[in-house]
């Protein structure tokens, strides 16, 4: 995957005083490239999980984090 980078658009000004970029991104790119980004996560997600390494340092991160959440919900709770 190719990323570009644009030079910076100019600025129009309407006369409200609005400023409108000029730009040609539609909503259509922005979807595909959306689409394109959730199928990278879940590609990388699979791997991550097929791996049993990987999966045993992944689920002690979340067991830890929902300790950390429930910890933080009991102070809380007790004012």
């Amino acid at each position: 995957m190719e990323v570009r980078l644009l030079p910076p658009q100019p600025l129009n000004l309407r006369k409200e005083g609005i400023a409108e970029a000029a730009s040609t991104v539609t909503v259509a790119k922005i979807l595909d490239n959306t689409s394109t980004l959730a199928d990278m996560v879940k590609n990388v997600w699979d791997i991550m999980t097929s791996n049993p390494l990987l999966l045993v340092f992944i689920c002690a991160s979340l067991v830890t984090l929902g300790f950390s959440f429930y910890r933080k919900a009991k102070r809380a709770a007790r004012g």
